[in-house]
């Protein structure tokens, strides 16, 4: 992990909406991946859509049938999957519709160096 840092997050989804969560980037960086556990089974093939400024950087994709603790599958972006997001600019969160609420504890690894 030399030269990588994390921004962590806790954070709570609804039960029956789609929520979204702001993070402002401390620093220039390039997001290199993104990873979270869930308190509970929050439903059939759940995401958390990483982006920025309307583009989408990656997903982190959750399977079905899956017992709390269970960790997200990320996949970056084809386009802006190593796009690089500048200090100050907001990092968007948006979970799907889950159907339950559920805490999603995780992180995402940034590069500072922009590499």
């Amino acid at each position: 992990m030399a030269g990588q840092y994390r921004i962590d997050f806790q954070l709570l989804s609804a039960n029956g909406s789609s929520l979204v969560y702001y993070i402002p980037a401390p620093f220039d960086c390039k997001v290199l991946g993104m990873q979270a556990a869930c308190s509970v089974d929050p439903g059939d093939a759940e995401t958390i859509v990483l982006s920025e400024n309307s583009q989408t950087i990656g997903t982190l994709t959750f399977g079905s049938t899956i017992a709390a603790g269970a960790t997200g599958t990320y996949a970056a972006d084809a386009t802006y999957g190593t796009k690089t997001v500048n200090a100050g600019d907001v990092l968007c969160l948006t979970f799907s519709d889950c159907t339950v609420a559920a805490t999603f504890s995780g992180y995402i690894d940034v590069d500072p160096y922009c590499r």
